[in-house]
């Protein structure tokens, strides 16, 4: 398994409510469609207006295949929620576990 992770800046807890709602009918739905997605997780932390997205993926070649689409995702979802993408970095995922997802 492979990751992506996305570091952010500029995330407005005013707008959480709405940038969450956007990232599950548009940003969850739009991965689901690039082959080998596995999965995706968010983090944000009101207090420093800091956020983060890891999204996984099934091999290295699936991830890299991913690139474009990814971007696209990315840049749009950065401008919807007016944060500024801070850097995307990519790490092989040589042991996960994870509980089944409150919201999917």
């Amino acid at each position: 398994m492979w990751a992506r992770v996305s570091r952010y800046q500029g995330v407005s807890p005013e707008r959480m409510e709405a940038t969450t709602k956007d990232v599950r009918n548009v940003v969850l739905p739009a991965c689901r469609e690039i082959e080998g997605f596995a999965g995706l997780i968010t983090f944000a932390d009101n207090a420093t207006g800091e956020a983060m997205s890891i999204t996984f993926w099934e091999s290295e070649g699936a991830l890299r295949a991913s690139e474009q689409a990814a971007d696209e995702i990315r840049s749009s979802a950065a401008e919807r929620h007016e944060e500024q993408i801070v850097d995307v970095r990519r790490f092989e995922v040589p042991v996960s576990t994870f509980i089944p997802a409150a919201i999917s």
